[in-house]
């Protein structure tokens, strides 16, 4: 191979690299950590309804079960590092668990937005168990829609809950009737601004990969 090739082969490389994947075909990798104990059929149909809502705002998703096994580690490769705002960590937690968080009574989860460190969410099972009470959406859709709130914190880097739309902080009646229906959504705003925050991932993660085919000095 020549010289002159091998340069041209490096440079288109390169290229490639700096380019990514368009928009929307990376998908937003999510870690779920069940420890409240979910049975596997609603987690499903949760994760199903969760996929739907963010495929509507254009952004894909994969999800990875990471319950720690008997050496309290995950043992499937895609629950391990790295973490970042493409690499989520979604913990579903137990009443039990919800209280020493400290959130209010109406808290669906939270989110943990300290700079550099918006890749970790938990949401409260307990929660979507209470909202089912009311008989007007069952509870691995309201679970979906709940996982989706808080991965959308995530994903938007910001706590704001608008007054209406699957970001607002009150969920009564009349959005469990939208839960039910399939109509709670993102509204066109939030999809813009997680499309640019994945955007960003994207491109630090090119960045990373270009770093990396570039020969040491």
């Amino acid at each position: 191979m020549s010289l002159g090739f091998r340069n041209l082969r490096r440079r288109a490389i390169l290229l490639a690299a700096m380019a990514g994947p368009a928009l929307g075909e990376t998908p937003v990798r999510v870690r779920l950590y069940d420890y409240a104990g979910v049975p596997p059929r609603i987690l499903d149909q949760a994760q199903a309804y969760a996929s739907t809502l963010f495929s509507e705002a254009g952004i894909a998703m994969e999800w990875a079960r990471c319950s720690p096994g008997e050496s309290g580690v995950p043992g499937d490769a895609a629950c391990r590092p790295p973490f970042d705002p493409l690499n989520l960590e979604i913990r579903i937690l137990s009443r039990e668990m919800a209280k020493r968080a400290h959130t209010t009574e109406h808290a669906l989860g939270y989110a943990l937005l300290a700079p550099g460190f918006h890749h970790v969410a938990a949401v409260f099972y307990h929660r979507a168990l209470e909202l089912e009470k009311a008989c007007l959406a069952g509870r691995s859709d309201i679970l979906g829609a709940v996982l989706a709130h808080e991965i959308g914190h995530l994903l938007l880097a910001q706590p704001h809950h608008p007054p209406t739309g699957i970001m607002c902080a009150r969920w009564g009646d009349e959005v469990l009737k939208l839960i039910q229906k399939g109509r709670l959504r993102f509204t066109a705003g939030e999809a813009r601004a997680m499309a640019r925050m994945l955007s960003q991932g994207n491109r630090a993660r090119s960045q990373r990969a270009v770093a990396a085919l570039l020969p040491p000095h």
